[in-house]
Parts: structure tokens; C-alpha cells; sequence
């Protein structure tokens, strides 16, 4: 009996070390993660062209802001993406360039840069595109529909506030932008694109009394695969992949309207119709020679017919339902 109670003695002072040295599970339920926060004293963003086109469900909702460094100020263009829509172009203090760089440094929005997703699944919502280059050089390009990248709701409130305090500045109706690059070169020797950028008013000649138009803008970038994306940012927004022959065309299309005519050209009347809103192209070609210019809209306009014509062919072909192929 003595032996019995000795072993059992044993065996349980043996389960109780074992117990002891096993480690034992928490049971505190796991905190979801937090939100997380901007890290304190990142260094502000030097920008120099900024520029942020939004797309939503109501008229509000759908703008562009464009802003550029030009001397000691900042030229400063708001448009509302209706047909109607108010658009400002105006000078303003390099001030609102430097709070963009500040709220961009905070928010990392050169992190951004390469965000391209889309929720298929939802048909509403919002999109946005946002294109900027800073001063060493450095491009940062993002773009989304019903998808953001962090922080984006942060970064779109500034924005949104600052578009929204210029369209409650009326425009002075009938007010000419009129400016020329006196270093703008009137030919350029390459055909070899590598990059364009588009935006315009434009109605089908045919369309009954109550079309009203669409503003139109359309993106030629290099992708990660050797090739090139096409993409559209209003009034939807489309991408697909596609190769030379479409830059090829573009080319053509330049070359029949004599667009270079144009380059280093600037000008912009204010309060106008819609289909008299700013036409503009900006061209990169392989050679490093660049190709640019805004000037007002026009129905007649045939180099925007035809831009429209081939682009949106190419989307419908090769991208039917919207979103993205490649």
C-alpha cells in the first residue's frame, strides 16, 4: 500500500512539472489591427506638375485639377467633368504646390506609384487617376476604380477641398490664357511615340438634341512587358494592352492634322460652352522631343473626331465589358 501511494505520489508531482513547463495559450480574444497613421517628420514631396482626375456618381463628384510650377506662382486649372461644368484657370502662390508636397510626404504617396486595380464587381462608385512628377525627376502614377490605395481618403479630402474652393470663385467669363514656348520647335524629326496624353470635348455631329457630349481623356504608357496601356479615364474608365501599330497610327493621325503646328501653344478662354472647353495634347517621343499644347475646343475639331473614333474602337474591342485587358 506504502509502494501504491509512493508511485502515485510520483506520477502526479511528475503531470504537475510537466504542466508547468508546457506553455500555456492565451486566452485574450486577438485585437483586430488598427488603422494605421501617417509617420511623424516625413520630408514634404518637391512637385512640380500635378495632376488628379476624380469620377463619381454625382456632378460634384467628377473634376480634374491640374497644377504646374510656372515661375514663382502656380498655374492652377479646376474643370468639372459635366457637360456645362465650370472650369477655372488661374495663377495662384507656389504655396498650393508646397502644401500638396507636404500632404503627399505624410501620406507616402509616392508609395502609390504602380497602383492600378478595379473592383468588377461593383458598377457605381468612384475612380480616380493620378499622375505627378517631382523635381529629381521621379514620376508617381496611380489609378483606381471602387479600389485605393491607403491613406486615400485622407489625401482625396485635401484635394477635394482645394477643387471645390476654386469653383466657388466664379470664372470672369470670356477671359483669354493666351501664352506661346518660344522654344517650342514647330517640327519634330521622330515618329517614335513613347508616351501621350489626351483630353477634349467631344459630340457626334450626328447625336440628337438632347446628347450633350462627353469629355474624353486618353492615356498611352509604357507597361511592364515591353508593350504599352491604353487607357481611358472619362467618361469611363478602360485599359487595354496593345503594340506599335497603335502608336504607329497615333503618329499618322499627328502627322495629317499637322498637330506639331501647334506646340507650346496655350490657349484657354474662359466660360465657354462645354464643346468649346480646352482641347490638349502631350506627346513623348523616343528622340527625348516633346509635343504640346492646349487650345479652346470646337465642334468641327477633326484631330479630336478622329482620336476619339480610333481610341474608343480599340477599347470596345479589345476591353467590351470596361476594366482592364491585356
Amino acid at each position: 500500500m506504502k509502494n501504491n501511494l509512493t508511485f502515485f505520489l510520483l506520477g502526479a508531482s511528475l503531470i504537475v512539472l510537466l504542466c508547468g513547463c508546457r506553455p500555456t495559450k492565451d486566452s485574450t480574444p486577438e485585437v483586430p489591427p488598427q488603422p494605421t497613421q501617417p509617420e511623424a517628420g516625413e520630408e514634404p514631396l518637391d512637385i512640380t506638375p500635378f495632376s488628379f482626375l476624380h469620377s463619381g456618381s454625382s456632378a460634384d463628384d467628377c473634376f480634374l485639377l491640374e497644377l504646374t510650377r510656372e515661375g514663382l506662382g502656380t498655374h492652377l486649372r479646376a474643370e468639372q467633368l459635366v457637360s456645362g461644368g465650370n472650369i477655372v484657370d488661374t495663377l495662384v502662390g507656389r504655396d498650393v504646390l508646397d502644401q500638396l508636397g507636404e500632404l503627399a510626404g505624410t501620406y507616402h504617396v509616392d508609395r502609390w506609384d504602380g497602383f492600378d486595380k478595379t473592383n468588377q464587381h461593383v458598377m457605381d462608385g468612384s475612380s480616380f487617376t493620378l499622375n505627378l512628377t517631382l523635381a529629381d525627376g521621379r514620376t508617381i502614377s496611380a489609378r483606381g476604380s471602387n479600389r485605393f490605395p491607403e491613406h486615400y481618403s485622407e489625401v482625396y479630402a485635401v484635394i477635394r477641398a482645394l477643387y471645390q474652393a476654386q469653383m466657388e470663385q466664379p470664372p470672369e467669363c470670356g477671359a483669354v490664357t493666351n501664352q506661346q514656348d518660344p522654344n517650342a520647335p514647330k517640327a519634330i524629326t521622330s515618329t517614335e511615340i513613347v508616351s501621350l496624353s489626351t483630353r477634349f470635348f467631344w459630340q457626334d455631329a450626328d447625336a440628337d438634341e438632347y446628347s450633350q457630349g462627353s469629355h474624353y481623356i486618353f492615356m498611352i504608357e509604357p507597361d511592364d512587358h515591353g508593350g504599352w496601356l491604353l487607357s481611358s479615364a472619362a467618361p469611363t474608365q478602360h485599359s487595354a494592352c496593345v503594340d506599335e501599330s497603335v502608336l504607329r497610327r497615333v503618329q499618322s493621325l499627328i502627322s495629317a492634322y499637322d498637330l506639331v503646328s501647334l506646340n507650346g501653344r496655350y490657349h484657354v478662354t474662359a466660360g465657354l460652352p462645354p464643346e468649346y472647353s480646352p482641347a490638349s495634347l502631350s506627346v513623348d517621343y523616343a528622340s527625348g522631343e516633346h509635343l504640346e499644347f492646349t487650345v479652346d475646343g470646337a465642334p468641327d475639331m477633326a484631330w479630336c473626331a478622329a482620336f476619339q473614333e480610333y481610341f474608343i474602337n480599340i477599347l470596345d474591342t479589345l476591353a467590351p465589358e470596361g476594366g482592364n485587358a491585356t
